[in-house]
């Protein structure tokens, strides 16, 4: 895991990700979170935010603590996927289709 202060972006296009679900965890004070993942990957987006105001994937989320899921249309069915685990402070959470 990773302990980050400020934006964080996640680029997958060239990483090797293996088949069945590969997750990277983020603790910490975090405020965008950007995801940027290849095609033929499914993502999926899990928080829990200690904040007033959190958006992810463009909706907003107002909560002390708001467990959240998003998952891609696809995630299920993808032999490759990925899983961002958010926790802590974070404002907001995006993924960008590459």
């Amino acid at each position: 895991h990773w302990n980050f202060v400020g934006d964080v972006i996640f680029d997958l296009t060239r990483a090797d990700i293996p088949a069945g679900e590969t997750t990277l965890r983020l603790f910490g004070f975090v405020n965008d979170v950007t995801l940027i993942v290849p095609q033929g990957v499914g993502f999926a987006v899990s928080s829990t935010a200690f904040v007033t105001d959190l958006k992810i994937l463009g909706q907003q989320h107002e909560s002390f603590v708001m467990p959240y899921t998003f998952t891609s249309d696809d995630y299920a069915s993808a032999e490759r996927k990925v899983r961002l685990e958010t926790t802590y402070f974070v404002a907001s959470v995006k993924v960008r289709r590459v």
